[in-house]
C-alpha cells in the first residue's frame, strides 16, 4: 500500500473514531486528523492512537492550535485524553532511549 493510501486510511479511522474536534466539539466542516507524535517517528505514523481529530482552527489556525502552540496542546491532551497522552509519552521516552 502506498504511503498516501496509508495516510488516508489512518486519517479516516481517527476522524471516524472521534467524530468531532476533540477540543471544541465541532462536527461540521473540514475535520483534520492530527498526529500526536510527528511524522519523523515513522513506526507510529499510522497508529490510530497517535492521532486526534481537530477542526482547522484547533489544528493550524489559532494561537491555541496544535501547530501554533504545542505546549498548550500537550497540556490539553494530558488533561482531557490522559490515555492517549500516556501512550504518546511512553513512545517518546522509548525514542529518547534509542
Amino acid at each position: 500500500m502506498t504511503k498516501n493510501k496509508l495516510h488516508i486510511r489512518w486519517s479516516k479511522a481517527v476522524r471516524e473514531r472521534d467524530g468531532c474536534c476533540l477540543i471544541c466539539g465541532k462536527k461540521d466542516g473540514v475535520l483534520h486528523a492530527a498526529h500526536i507524535l510527528p511524522d519523523q517517528f515513522k513506526r507510529y505514523q499510522y497508529e490510530e492512537d497517535n492521532g486526534v481529530t481537530l477542526c482547522f482552527q484547533h489544528h493550524i489556525r489559532t494561537k491555541w492550535s496544535f501547530h501554533q502552540n504545542p505546549l498548550f496542546f500537550a497540556n490539553w491532551l494530558k488533561e482531557h485524553k490522559p490515555d492517549i497522552y500516556a501512550i504518546a509519552a511512553v513512545r517518546l521516552a522509548k525514542e529518547n532511549e534509542a
